[in-house]
């Protein structure tokens, strides 16, 4: 037998080069945390609209404990960019789900901040 066809007849063993690896709980709090914010982020924005714009001190309330919380699970998503555990489309749409609620939830006090 030749050497060329010699790996037709190899057992091919059960390891893949890209097993599918679980998701980390920190990515799916990050995922559940940026849905949250999202979701409220839109009923203050309707809540704000409903109410003409007499609503300031429960959106700005909101914004501050949504804001910091935010802040912290993308300080904690960027530490978890580098772990090779999971796939890294997951780690970075983490990322960018959180940079997107941060930047919405900054928003009310750049535009709040400009208003003054």
């Amino acid at each position: 037998m030749s050497k060329r066809r010699r790996h037709l007849f190899r057992r091919k063993s059960g390891f893949s080069v890209n097993p599918r690896r679980p998701i980390s709980a920190r990515t799916k709090t990050a995922y559940g945390m940026a849905a949250v914010s999202i979701a409220l982020f839109a009923a203050v924005l309707l809540y704000a609209i409903y109410m003409d714009g007499e609503s300031g001190k429960v959106a700005g309330g909101i914004g501050v404990v949504f804001l910091a919380l935010e802040l912290f699970v993308l300080a904690e998503s960027l530490s978890h960019v580098r772990d090779e555990a999971e796939p890294l489309l997951a780690r970075i749409l983490a990322v960018f789900l959180s940079v997107v609620s941060v930047g919405m939830w900054g928003s009310i006090y750049v535009v709040g901040l400009m208003r003054l």
